[in-house]
Formats: C-alpha cells, sequence, structure tokens
C-alpha cells in the first residue's frame, strides 16, 4: 500500500515537472538566438526523462501487482485480546514498527491466503506467537 502511494506520488509531481516544462518550452520556442534554442533542447531532453522516469515507475508498480497480490492486504489480528492491524509490503517496505509487515517474513507467510477466523502461529525469536485473524481486506477496503 505505502509503495503504490509512494509510486503515485512521484509519477504526479514528474506529470507537473513536464507540464512546468512544456510551459517554458513554448515561452522559449518564440527566441530565436542559438543559446535559447539550446535551453529549448535541454527543456525538451529534460521532459523525456521524466517521461522514460513516469513510465518506468508505472512498470515497476505493475510488475510489483503481479508478482505479488498480497502487497497491500491489511489484516486485524489479535494476540491475546490485543487487536492490530498489520500491511503486507515488499520486503524493502517493511516497517514493524508502523505495522508494514514484509510478505517474506513468517508473520507474512502465515498470513498468505488465510480467512477471517482463522488462527496462525509463527516461530519467533521469544517462541510460538499465535494470532486470530479478525479481519482481512486488500488496498482498496474489499476483501
Amino acid at each position: 500500500m505505502l509503495h503504490r502511494k509512494l509510486y503515485l506520488l512521484k509519477i504526479k509531481l514528474l506529470e507537473a515537472k513536464i507540464k512546468e516544462l512544456g510551459i517554458l518550452i513554448e515561452q522559449e520556442r518564440r527566441a530565436s538566438n542559438e543559446e535559447e534554442q539550446e535551453i529549448r533542447n535541454e527543456m525538451l531532453n529534460k521532459q523525456n526523462l521524466y517521461l522514460k522516469q513516469i513510465d518506468e515507475i508505472k512498470g515497476a508498480l505493475q510488475s510489483k501487482e503481479k508478482t505479488d497480490p498480497t502487497i497491500g492486504q491489511k489484516f486485524t489480528i489479535e494476540q491475546g485480546g490485543i487487536e492490530r492491524e498489520v500491511v503486507l509490503v515488499v520486503s524493502t517496505e517493511a516497517d514493524p514498527s508502523k505495522n508494514f509487515i514484509s510478505t517474506t517474513s513468517p508473520l507474512g507467510q502465515a498470513l498468505n491466503g488465510k480467512l477471517p477466523g482463522e488462527l496462525i502461529t509463527i516461530i519467533t525469536p521469544q517462541g510460538e506467537a499465535s494470532y486470530v485473524i479478525k479481519s482481512k481486506r486488500d488496498f482498496f477496503g474489499k476483501l
């Protein structure tokens, strides 16, 4: 979930830069001297670079979503009467202190494919930990 929001934010920022460059290019288009033509060409090159970055980000986002459908799933789990919500993320975005759990972690693997009402047990350095799955939602709040 977090990676998707960050990617979408990055795309919006790049699109804003492209629009800004387009305005500057149009303003510079009226110029006729060589130095201003060079500046216009530099802006066009930046614009093309931003477009390429957008394509790369979109491709990475689609690739992650296709390869791991569990990314972005939210689970409410209960242990010892205490509930917490966890979100499954790619390992590079995992942050247990924020309840972003890697799909490759023991908890992430145990949650994979499970439904509300099921009990999962994982092995931790402190011993076994059991959780009851209270709810499960996808990135859009469905499931």
